[in-house]
């Protein structure tokens, strides 16, 4: 798994036994701030941190676009690293969702974010293909996280660059963007599973990019109406470094802390997508992606929200299909995907009458049937397996009928085809009756039992680093 962010704290104790040796990436020594001269093998983060002094520096200033303010270092690539891959059961902090998953950390965003070109260069090296200057990367990973995103359009350096990873059987998570507005790049860019951020309940996170590029949603962290001095309700707790400008001592992010954005939701995905090829390391970069979309759980429908693209002010909206991808990231689903081979055929769901009576014409239906993530039902075949008697079908239609001769149980098929060739089957027994039965009078019945609903936990953690494009004045 690569992290291609700010580099990491390899000194962590949560982290240090998961990570890879890797790479800086970052060409301009002012944008580094590390004493080191361009790129280089050491992927330590020594803080990203704008000082009075930095402000002062007339070319660092224009690198960055002539900011108003200093900031504090973020850590941002160590928190990431941690919500994929800090260590479990040892008794400390936190446990990272990617398992024994081993992190590369690529360096490509520094003091003010990072170059296109560096981050691209960073992308090619992370997934094994060759870059000028740079060694051969001697353990090329198999998902490249960016937690990273920047406003326009898919450029051709971006989509070669995808193509090419995606070609060598890598896949590629990026965040959609904290921008309230249409996916950034290069989440945007086709082939890149783009994750949108959503609230506790469900719904779009007011801050969370949205729209048809989005594939899978996930939690990103939400604080609701915090007051000054309050906690933050809905935070990710991770690995940081407790400097303010250089590094210091390492630990953990807290309660108070408001640590959300979409950068965090990619690696729930990320990591995921670790586990699932943990469990079958056959698994391509679009089988993943399929699997993941193909198990996500529906969106909730919160009454007071309209649904996205309409938002209220804060940004809320209830997801769509069409707005934040498939559906809610479900982890344990899509790893059981991964094992089982025949994840991706259709789901075939057959409905049958109430109270069926012999020489009648029954409705089956299986409206409830589903496809594939980017498939589409295209076949329907209607069989009966055993029975007293033959029965006969209507049409091989989504909604068909069946008369019976004879009572008895029925041992009903429907097989469904999908757009790509799956097949997807169910059997059911149909119990067909002599006559109707005959109502009854009196009585009353207990209220059905209601399962209750269990709520998303949710992480949470910093806004997504904002990256610069390589244009003349505007880094």
């Amino acid at each position: 798994m690569a992290v291609v962010d700010t580099g990491v704290r390899f000194d962590h104790e949560d982290l240090a036994a998961k990570l890879l040796p890797g790479y800086d990436f970052i060409a301009s020594d002012l944008l580094s701030g590390d004493s080191d001269t361009g790129r280089d093998a050491d992927a330590n983060d020594p803080g990203d941190y704008l000082s009075s002094a930095d402000l002062a520096n007339t070319a660092l200033r224009t690198l960055c676009g002539n900011p108003a303010s200093t900031h504090a270092s973020s850590w941002h690539g160590t928190q990431v690293a941690g919500i994929i891959g800090a260590e479990t059961n040892n008794g400390r902090g936190i446990a990272g969702i990617g398992g024994a998953t081993r992190i590369l950390p690529v360096r490509a965003l520094g003091k003010c974010g990072g170059y296109d070109s560096d981050i691209i260069a960073g992308m090619r090296w992370a997934a094994g293909l060759s870059v000028s200057g740079v060694p051969a990367n001697p353990n090329p990973a198999k998902v490249i996280n960016l937690s990273l995103a920047g406003n326009g359009s898919c450029s051709a350096a971006y989509a070669d660059a995808i193509a090419e990873i995606r070609a060598a059987g890598v896949l590629i998570v990026a965040a959609a963007g904290n921008e309230t507005g249409a996916v950034d790049e290069p989440a945007n860019c086709a082939g890149v599973l783009a994750v949108a951020g959503i609230r506790h309940a469900g719904t779009k996170v007011g801050y969370s990019s949205y729209g048809p590029e989005v594939g899978i949603s996930a939690p990103a962290g939400n604080c609701v109406n915090v007051g000054v001095g309050q906690p933050c309700l809905y935070p990710f707790i991770n690995t940081i470094n407790f400097g303010s400008t250089s590094p210091t001592t390492n630990g953990y992010t807290g309660i108070n802390a408001v640590t959300t954005g979409t950068s965090f939701a990619v690696p729930l995905v990320s990591g995921t997508a670790a586990l699932m090829l943990a469990a079958n390391p056959a698994l391509g970069e679009a089988e993943l992606a399929q699997r993941i979309k193909r198990t996500s759980n529906l969106f909730p429908t919160d009454s007071g929200l309209s649904a996205c693209p309409t938002v209220t002010t804060d940004g809320q909206c209830n997801c769509t299909t069409a707005t934040c991808g498939t559906g809610m990231l479900n982890t344990a689903a899509a790893v059981a995907a991964a094992i089982d081979g025949n994840a991706l055929n259709p789901g075939v769901v057959i409905s049958l009458p109430d109270s069926p009576v012999k020489n009648t014409t029954l409705s089956l239906g299986s409206g409830s049937s589903s496809a594939a993530a980017g498939a589409s039902l295209v076949g329907w075949h209607w069989s009966q397996l055993a029975g007293p008697a033959t029965g006969s079908f209507g049409s091989d239609t989504p909604s068909t009928t069946f008369t019976a001769p004879l009572a008895g149980d029925y041992l009903l098929r429907l097989a469904i085809t999908d757009s790509a060739g799956r097949t997807g089957v169910q059997d059911v027994t149909l119990s067909v009756l002599d006559a109707a039965p005959k109502s009854g009078g009196g009585g009353g019945g207990g209220a059905p039992d209601l399962a209750s609903l269990a709520g998303l936990a949710t992480l949470a953690l910093l806004a997504h680093r904002r990256r610069h494009r390589d244009h003349a004045g505007r880094p």
